[in-house]
């Protein structure tokens, strides 16, 4: 509560800084309370619109939501801003997969798999999503190794 009180403070105090919102939104995001979060980055974005970062937020609170497409239009968005983004990108890749759409999601995956990011924390999972998508497009050679991959990185990070 104290946290969100302070980023609520720092919101009213600077209210062209971005950060300060991202603040509030996230805390919402860690509450639950995807569509309280919305709107708050509705606002931060209005002000902010080049602020990729709430952007990518947003997806994420429009797929907790249940509204893909808002999703998708806000992750793409974050990422013509800011191309390193790296976990909108996987998130879009995810959704894309979802939705049938194995090449844009392959593409999006292959970004990421060489990255060092992905051989560690949550970004390993692109591998096993570069996996079903190289499946869905006939390469069952591509989508063996990228399991292997994932199969092998995973591995490591649980023994650790």
């Amino acid at each position: 509560r104290s946290f969100f009180d302070a980023r609520r403070r720092q919101a009213i105090e600077h209210p062209n800084d971005p950060l300060p919102r991202f603040g509030v939104a996230a805390l919402w995001m860690e509450a639950g309370e995807a569509q309280r979060a919305r709107e708050v980055l509705d606002q931060l974005l209005l002000k902010a619109p080049k602020f990729a970062r709430g952007h990518a937020l947003r997806g994420d609170a429009s797929r907790a939501l249940g509204e893909l497409d808002e999703s998708l239009k806000s992750w793409s968005g974050a990422l013509e801003l800011d191309p390193n983004l790296h976990a909108a990108r996987l998130n879009r890749s995810i959704l894309w997969g979802a939705r049938e759409r194995w090449a844009e999601a392959r593409a999006d995956l292959e970004l990421l798999v060489d990255l060092e990011e992905a051989m560690s924390g949550p970004l390993i999972r692109a591998h096993l999503e570069l996996s079903k998508a190289l499946k869905a497009l006939g390469d069952d050679e591509g989508a063996a190794s990228a399991k292997a991959k994932y199969e092998l990185l995973k591995g490591r990070e649980n023994s650790k």
